[in-house]
């Protein structure tokens, strides 16, 4: 209950109960009460006071105003009920109230203060937010002459120069000022728009006749300082020390702030060649941000087995061009921007804008080049194909793939075959020929070698993939008879020497003889894979006569092909000669 009298029917309804108790009569249900503690609970009360400010007028402090209440007390602190309120009354010629005020906080301007108007403006109990606290209502009033003066604060507007109009100033204006004194001159601070600097106060001098008052006739420089953000600050001490004056009169004053463009202000344009290629130029350093035209643009080149994707900006996931030339053009409508509002323009209503222009970085992006790589199985000369030589290259077709330039070539392992021999695995690159090797076509693959169309490499298990596509491919042999090898007792060795002991053939196995091949390893099924045999320096050539079958043939071939070569060289000189 919320009445201070607590009633017996109040109390009996809210008895603590026990209800399951069971007669041992009836079987029935009864309820019995238990001790029960009623709590009576108060609330502190506020006050809410009214008073009126005093006013300092001429060096005294002097009455403006009273106000018709000055305290409603004994107010419950969880509301507003029973608030009277008070009117502010100005008593004095000369004075206005200007509003009612908790400390700093003005509350309102109505004369009079209500329970709802202060009902956001009471102070908080300060051990529970929900209950209000004693409060104190200020009515503040003001001096109200009839004269008064305004100090302006502008920016320069030079419609030759409209830099000189590139920022703002703030306060802009204060008004109202007594003429019998400076109290509220403020002085202002000038803050120059993006891309420009601050230059100078002014004092805009005013003919103070009677006919042409107020009109500006010259610009008198006045003291300022600049902080270390570059904004121009006119202090309140200089100001009030150029407020224009008529003897013991003061009038309107205005204050001139004029801006420059700040050439210190600039950005820069980085071309960023990422892996795979080159750009140039590089860089455009130290471009003023209010202008794009010192923009070049820059020329992106992959390296040889790349290839060019676009210019890319940063912050956007599109190319801006393929081309590998990234425009003049293109680079300026690219560059980071932004709208800034036109400061200059104080007359015109459309809002204007101008750009300013920002550190932007320009990428251009390459990927590795994709390659076919081919697997071949070559017979040399006139051998016989295995039994199963179509089964062979069709599981050999099965490793030919494609590949990104620079990637590891992981060749296959060779197969065995009872009775023939398989090379270690050679690559040749296979380039686009030139119209002098098609010319020269019937020469020969030696002479393909000398023109272009490929280039020969080392046997190797592993290769590098170059910028072409390339055939790797191993010589199929026939293993050769068996034949008697002498004996090397009394053959002198290379270094002068003799072999102490006879060496023996061993099978055939013996490297020094040419022309004899190992006998054939334990016997395996046709067409199994053997593993590599001893790894190969990548680059390295293997000897052997395994596919020296034409070597007379392209011998011939290369003798013809250097004369031709001499030949074309020989006539290429004489040219440039």
């Amino acid at each position: 209950s919320t009445e201070e009298v607590l009633l017996q029917d109040v109390v009996v309804a809210n008895l603590n109960k026990k209800e399951d108790n069971v007669s041992s009569v009836d079987g029935e249900n009864y309820t019995t009460y238990e001790n029960t503690t009623f709590t009576a609970k108060f609330l502190p009360t506020y006050d809410v006071t009214y008073e009126a400010a005093l006013v300092e007028y001429d060096g005294a402090m002097v009455t403006g105003g009273s106000v018709t209440s000055d305290k409603d007390e004994n107010i419950r602190s969880d509301g507003t009920v029973n608030i009277n309120g008070s009117t502010a009354e100005t008593q004095n010629i000369g004075f206005r109230f200007v509003g009612w005020y908790n400390g700093e906080t003005e509350v309102t301007t109505e004369e009079t203060l209500t329970a709802d108007l202060m009902k956001d403006y009471l102070n908080k109990n300060a051990e529970d937010s929900n209950l209000y606290a004693d409060t104190t209502f200020t009515a503040k009033f003001a001096v109200n002459e009839d004269e008064t003066y305004d100090v302006r604060y502008v920016v320069a507007n030079d419609p030759e120069d409209p830099a000189k109009g590139h920022g703002v100033v703030n306060p802009k204006i204060t008004e109202n000022i007594q003429v019998l004194g400076t109290k509220g001159v403020t002085g202002s601070v000038a803050t120059p728009d993006k891309g420009y600097r601050f230059v100078a106060w002014y004092k805009l001098e005013i003919d103070a006749s009677e006919t042409t008052r107020g009109i500006a006739v010259n610009r008198v420089p006045v003291d300022f300082t600049i902080d270390e953000d570059g904004n121009g600050i006119l202090s309140e001490e200089t100001a009030v020390k150029y407020v224009n004056t008529d003897g013991e009169i003061f009038y309107n004053t205005t204050f001139e702030a004029e801006f420059a463009v700040d050439d210190d202000n600039v950005y820069d344009v980085f071309y960023i060649a990422e892996p795979g290629g080159k750009a140039e130029p590089t860089e455009n350093k130290g471009i003023q941000i209010l202008s794009n035209a010192e923009v070049t643009g820059s020329v992106a080149t992959p390296d040889e087995g790349y290839e060019f994707l676009g210019w890319y900006v940063e912050g956007k996931d599109e190319p801006i061009t393929t081309d590998l030339t990234l425009t003049e053009e293109n680079a300026q409508v690219n560059i980071k921007s932004s709208e800034n509002p036109d400061s200059s323009a104080v007359e015109d209503t459309s809002e204007p804008t101008y750009i300013t222009y920002e550190t932007t970085k320009f990428y251009a992006r390459f990927a590795a080049k994709i390659y076919n790589v081919t697997y071949e199985y070559r017979i040399a000369g006139d051998v016989e194909k295995p039994a199963n030589w179509d089964a062979l290259v069709a599981e050999l077709a099965t490793h030919n793939t494609q590949m990104a330039y620079g990637n590891p070539i992981n060749c296959p392992d060779l197969p065995v075959v009872d009775g023939y021999t398989f090379s270690i695995w050679s690559m040749e690159e296979v380039k686009k020929e030139s119209l002098s090797a098609k010319v020269l076509g019937t020469i020969g693959g030696a002479f393909k070698a000398l023109t272009g169309a490929f280039t020969s490499h080392a046997a190797s298990q592993v290769f590098t993939m170059p910028a072409s596509d390339v055939v790797i491919y191993s010589i199929v042999t026939k293993d050769a008879q068996q034949t008697e090898v002498p004996d090397y007792q009394d053959r002198p060795l290379s270094t002068g020497e003799y072999y102490d002991e006879p060496q023996a053939n061993n099978g055939g196995d013996n490297p020094a003889v040419a022309g004899v091949n190992r006998p054939a390893e334990e016997s395996a099924v046709l067409g199994e894979k053997r593993e590599a045999e001893e790894e190969a320096v990548l680059g390295a050539r293997r000897g052997g006569t395994d596919d020296t079958t034409d070597s007379s043939r392209v011998f011939v071939l290369l003798l013809a092909a250097g004369a031709m070569a001499t030949l074309l060289a020989a006539k290429k000189r004489r040219y440039e000669k």
